[in-house]
């Protein structure tokens, strides 16, 4: 994979209001103990990202931590994510002293049982869990 495979292009992202109330209110969720995964299936689109953190969270500084970690883990498994989907990382409070490599699992792991990991992903993700 090329590095330019691993950019959240604008396109790529969700920003506004109305996005995130479209994904809310017509999304599936599927929770974990780090994160709530929301997403909203469409068709032929690319996989779009969003990332929220609550006031429960803590203070600015905290919801910002958070955010960035969901964000960054978002980056850098989108190559495996299929298209078609809009995708909404909400921060849990546990995700603040997770280490690393339990946001990344997590996160694969709520991926996959929403069905939206490309197939070869889903492969090695199951793999990788044995």
């Amino acid at each position: 994979m090329s590095r330019a495979d691993y950019r959240l292009p604008r396109e790529r992202r969700i920003k506004t209001a109305g996005l995130f109330e479209e994904a809310f209110g017509r999304g599936r969720s599927f929770s974990g103990n780090l994160m709530v995964l929301r997403v909203r299936s469409g068709t032929g689109a690319p996989a779009r990202f969003g990332v929220a953190a609550g006031r429960k969270l803590g203070n600015a500084v905290k919801r910002n931590f958070a955010r960035r970690r969901l964000r960054e883990a978002l980056r850098l498994n989108r190559p495996l994510f299929g298209d078609g989907c809009d995708v909404i990382a909400v921060a849990r409070h546990k995700v603040l002293k997770a280490p690393w490599n339990e946001v990344q699992a997590e996160l694969l792991a709520l991926a996959g049982k929403a069905g939206i990991l490309k197939e070869q992903a889903r492969k090695e993700t199951f793999n990788s869990q044995l």
